[in-house]
């Protein structure tokens, strides 16, 4: 079902409840469970008080369906109650579960020497403790995102439609919610979890891994986050941005031996392979630049200027090119130029467009840096 018909069919049943329909208010809670039960997660950080929660904000929902403005605004209206009902549920109920740093330590130490197969049970449950603990210590609005997201099925389009944000903005800040959790585990429990089960490691895993992030960001964040020296050098090398930049140095190179090979006069010939080993040098450089920008930063500053000054080499190299072309063949003439133009104003215009469309996947255009 795509988002539009969704928002259709949601309007439709709150008209229905909302005229004493409870069929189709049943279908509203079917709909909105896994976002209330989210949101009331991420504030009581208690599976129990969650159950009690979600109780009370469907019942207060059809109570006060009537109170509605507009159907549309259903589910900013659910959201809310549920906020309010969480927070009035904790200050009601101070008895309410806080997990203990002493027992998260024990759970990790457990996981460190577990050898036997007849405890892989107690393994799971000690498991969920340690990935809710972590989950519990994400700033509120990270903690809402990351719960919906694995319970929708890691689907960033039907989050940002149920909590009323932009596609962008939830990867954004799911990227940051994975970034945060990655520190916790290295920086409290690094140790133990190196040397813990490979279940623990897969179960942590499964949780910070990205699905949504570009190959050359998520590649590179990770080994340069992650690993250090050779290893992170390598996630670099095969990041997307040197895929790339190799690609644009072979198509150079290959562009400036065909344009060479047409020219009688030596001297030309010479200008023009000069001028192609000094776009060669530009490409290096931007992409390096490019890589760096994407390991060591999150927004889209450092890419930008990488391709910029990627324009810029290359127009000067063309008009190098023409120059030495036209002073001494004759043969090259007014059509040619234009179409050598044409050819790298699209060339240029496309290479944007893949910017804008890599950034923009990667949500790196809500930062500058």
């Amino acid at each position: 079902m795509n988002i539009s018909s969704f928002e259709q069919q949601l309007e439709n049943n709150v008209l229905k409840a909302r005229q004493g329909d409870i069929n189709a208010f049943n279908k509203l809670v079917a709909v909105t469970t896994s976002t209330v039960d989210s949101i009331a997660l991420a504030i009581t950080k208690d599976r129990d008080a969650t159950q009690d929660v979600s109780q009370q904000v469907f019942l207060k929902a059809w109570q006060d369906l009537a109170k509605l403005k507009n159907n549309h605004s259903f589910l900013p209206w659910i959201r809310q109650i549920t906020r309010h009902t969480a927070i009035n549920f904790l200050r009601d109920n101070k008895s309410h579960i806080v997990f203990n740093e002493e027992r998260l330590q024990a759970c990790l130490e457990t996981l460190s020497t577990q050898q036997h197969i007849q405890e892989i049970n107690l393994l799971k449950s000690e498991q969920r403790d340690i990935v809710h603990a972590l989950i519990s210590n994400l700033p509120d609005e990270s903690r809402e995102i990351v719960i919906l997201f694995y319970r929708e099925a890691q689907d960033s389009k039907a989050v940002a439609t149920l909590l009323g944000l932009s596609d962008s903005n939830v990867r954004k800040r799911l990227q940051r919610a994975r970034e945060l959790l990655k520190e916790q585990v290295l920086a409290r429990y690094g140790q133990i979890l190196l040397s813990s089960a490979p279940v623990s490691i897969i179960s942590l895993t499964s949780l910070t891994t990205s699905t949504t992030a570009s190959a050359a960001s998520a590649a590179s964040a990770a080994g340069s986050k992650l690993l250090s020296g050779s290893v992170g050098k390598v996630s670099l090398i095969f990041s997307g941005a040197f895929i790339g930049g190799l690609a644009a140095l072979l198509a150079n190179i290959m562009n400036t031996h065909c344009v060479a090979s047409l020219c009688r006069d030596n001297k030309t010939k010479n200008s023009i392979k000069q001028s192609g080993k000094l776009n060669s040098l530009g490409i290096i450089i931007c992409t390096l630049v490019m890589a760096i920008g994407y390991t060591y930063t999150e927004g889209w500053f450092m890419p930008a200027i990488a391709y910029l000054l990627l324009a810029i080499f290359l127009s000067l190299g063309q008009y190098n090119v023409h120059q030495a072309l036209f002073s001494k063949n004759a043969k090259f003439g007014v059509k040619s130029h234009v179409i050598g133009l044409a050819g790298l104003v699209l060339g240029l215009l496309s290479g944007a467009a893949g910017l804008y469309y890599g950034l923009e996947n990667s949500g790196r255009l809500v930062r500058l840096f």
